[in-house]
Protein backbone atom coordinates (compact mmCIF):
# COMPACT_ATOMS: atom_id res chain seq x y z
CA UNK A 1 0.00 0.00 0.00
CA UNK A 2 3.08 2.33 0.84
CA UNK A 3 3.92 1.83 -2.83
CA UNK A 4 1.20 2.69 -4.15
CA UNK A 5 0.57 6.10 -2.64
CA UNK A 6 4.46 6.66 -3.89
CA UNK A 7 3.70 6.32 -6.98
CA UNK A 8 0.69 7.40 -6.97
CA UNK A 9 2.59 10.80 -5.27
CA UNK A 10 5.10 11.00 -7.50
CA UNK A 11 3.16 10.76 -11.50
CA UNK A 12 2.45 14.36 -12.71
CA UNK A 13 -1.18 15.72 -11.84
CA UNK A 14 -2.67 14.88 -15.11
CA UNK A 15 -1.58 11.10 -15.23
CA UNK A 16 -4.43 9.13 -14.26
CA UNK A 17 -3.45 7.49 -10.26
CA UNK A 18 -3.98 3.70 -11.71
CA UNK A 19 -2.48 3.19 -14.48
CA UNK A 20 -3.34 -0.48 -16.62
CA UNK A 21 -0.87 -2.48 -19.00
CA UNK A 22 1.53 -0.18 -21.67
CA UNK A 23 1.01 -0.81 -24.95
CA UNK A 24 3.08 2.09 -26.51
CA UNK A 25 2.22 3.01 -29.65
CA UNK A 26 4.45 4.92 -32.27
CA UNK A 27 5.68 4.91 -35.88
CA UNK A 28 9.16 3.88 -36.83
CA UNK A 29 10.52 3.25 -40.43
CA UNK A 30 6.78 4.06 -41.62
CA UNK A 31 5.39 0.85 -39.66
CA UNK A 32 3.17 0.48 -36.45
CA UNK A 33 5.80 -0.04 -33.85
CA UNK A 34 4.32 -1.12 -30.45
CA UNK A 35 6.23 -1.00 -27.19
CA UNK A 36 5.91 -3.77 -24.61
CA UNK A 37 8.15 -4.12 -21.49
CA UNK A 38 11.69 -4.50 -23.46
CA UNK A 39 10.82 -5.02 -26.65
CA UNK A 40 9.07 -3.40 -30.11
CA UNK A 41 7.00 -5.92 -31.80
CA UNK A 42 5.69 -4.64 -35.19
CA UNK A 43 2.94 -7.39 -35.72
CA UNK A 44 -0.06 -7.06 -33.81
CA UNK A 45 -0.30 -11.14 -33.60
CA UNK A 46 2.41 -10.95 -31.57
CA UNK A 47 0.86 -8.66 -29.23
CA UNK A 48 -2.13 -10.84 -28.57
CA UNK A 49 0.31 -13.60 -28.30
CA UNK A 50 2.07 -11.77 -25.52
CA UNK A 51 -1.12 -10.71 -23.82
CA UNK A 52 -2.66 -14.23 -23.72
CA UNK A 53 0.59 -14.99 -21.44
CA UNK A 54 0.37 -12.73 -18.53
CA UNK A 55 -1.23 -14.18 -15.90
CA UNK A 56 -3.77 -11.33 -15.25
CA UNK A 57 -3.93 -7.73 -16.20
CA UNK A 58 -7.24 -5.94 -14.88
CA UNK A 59 -6.50 -2.52 -17.48
CA UNK A 60 -4.40 -2.36 -20.86
CA UNK A 61 -3.40 1.07 -21.76
CA UNK A 62 -2.99 1.99 -25.19
CA UNK A 63 -0.34 4.75 -24.78
CA UNK A 64 0.12 7.25 -27.67
CA UNK A 65 1.35 10.67 -28.64
CA UNK A 66 1.28 12.62 -31.02
CA UNK A 67 2.77 10.63 -33.73
CA UNK A 68 0.71 8.03 -33.20
CA UNK A 69 -1.28 6.80 -36.21
CA UNK A 70 -4.82 6.10 -35.74
CA UNK A 71 -5.03 2.78 -37.99
CA UNK A 72 -1.72 1.65 -35.64
CA UNK A 73 -3.66 2.28 -32.00
CA UNK A 74 -6.67 0.08 -33.48
CA UNK A 75 -4.87 -2.43 -34.17
CA UNK A 76 -3.13 -2.28 -31.03
CA UNK A 77 -7.07 -2.00 -29.63
CA UNK A 78 -8.14 -4.90 -31.75
CA UNK A 79 -4.62 -7.17 -31.01
CA UNK A 80 -5.57 -6.77 -26.81
CA UNK A 81 -9.11 -7.42 -27.46
CA UNK A 82 -8.69 -10.56 -29.35
CA UNK A 83 -6.28 -11.49 -26.61
CA UNK A 84 -9.60 -11.35 -24.29
CA UNK A 85 -9.26 -8.34 -22.24
CA UNK A 86 -12.13 -5.56 -22.79
CA UNK A 87 -10.50 -2.98 -20.09
CA UNK A 88 -8.88 -1.27 -22.48
CA UNK A 89 -8.04 2.62 -22.02
CA UNK A 90 -6.24 4.35 -24.87
CA UNK A 91 -4.65 7.73 -23.56
CA UNK A 92 -2.00 10.30 -24.28
CA UNK A 93 1.09 9.57 -22.68
CA UNK A 94 4.92 8.82 -22.67
CA UNK A 95 7.16 5.83 -21.22
CA UNK A 96 8.13 7.96 -18.22
CA UNK A 97 4.36 7.86 -16.87
CA UNK A 98 5.07 4.14 -16.48
CA UNK A 99 8.57 4.13 -14.99
CA UNK A 100 10.26 0.13 -15.50
CA UNK A 101 7.40 -1.06 -17.84
CA UNK A 102 8.43 1.28 -21.10
CA UNK A 103 10.06 0.22 -23.84
CA UNK A 104 13.49 0.64 -25.12
CA UNK A 105 14.37 3.57 -26.65
CA UNK A 106 14.79 3.58 -30.65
Amino acid sequence: MLIALLISAALPSDVPRQLGYPIFVRIEDDRCAYGIQDMIMNDPAQITDWIRRLPFVLRVDIVTNANSPSGCIKKAESAVHDAGYSNIVVRRGSEADYGYLGPPRP
